[in-house]
């Protein structure tokens, strides 16, 4: 069977058991990124038929898409958000703002190179960038989730296996006395 479907302008992208569950961050306000995840909403991208809906907590989220400079203020709480998401969970960096603190790399609140702090996954330059590289940055992210769920799933079958190793030799009892050969 034919694991993966046609994605249109960016690819395909394979199927998912679940959709994919997106949560949008904002950093530091006045931010276009955010009008451009935003735009993503449109029928053109067609979002719910390529499995990406948008949630509204951060328990429900297996993508954190995050913009906007990040200000001192302001990390801290992220980083408190982001403890919420559950394992694993991937987080995009989405425009030069939260990227490099442009335009605002003269203020000393701004948090210049914030993704060496926060454990970005994916970055998406521009200012702002084009909903399509949002898109497929998403995508991205998507098949880092698949491959991080198929990796924990085999570790899981590894641990089962040395289980069933240890739970037959236990099982196996030296014969003693007249039941010996």
């Amino acid at each position: 069977m034919n694991r993966e479907h046609s994605t249109g302008e960016t690819g395909t992208l394979p199927i998912r058991r679940h959709a994919v569950w997106c949560l949008t961050l904002a950093a530091g306000s006045g931010d276009g990124s955010q009008q451009m995840i935003a735009s993503l909403l449109a029928p053109r991208y067609q979002l719910r038929n390529r499995g990406i809906a948008f949630a509204a907590s951060p328990r429900h989220a297996d993508i954190v898409l995050i913009s906007g400079a990040p200000t001192r203020h302001t990390i801290d709480p992220l980083r408190r958000v982001l403890a919420q998401v559950p394992e694993p969970h991937a987080l995009v960096a989405i425009g030069d703002a939260f990227l490099h603190g442009d335009p605002f790399t003269s203020s000393d609140q701004i948090v210049i190179n914030a993704s060496n702090l926060l454990r970005v996954n994916i970055e998406v330059p521009g200012s702002p960038p084009d909903p399509l590289q949002i898109l497929a940055a998403i995508e991205s992210a998507a098949r880092l989730l698949d491959q991080s769920e198929e990796d924990m799933v085999e570790d899981e079958e590894d641990v089962d296996n040395e289980e069933d190793v240890d739970d037959d030799a236990e099982d196996e009892t030296p014969l003693q006395g007249a039941d010996r050969p």
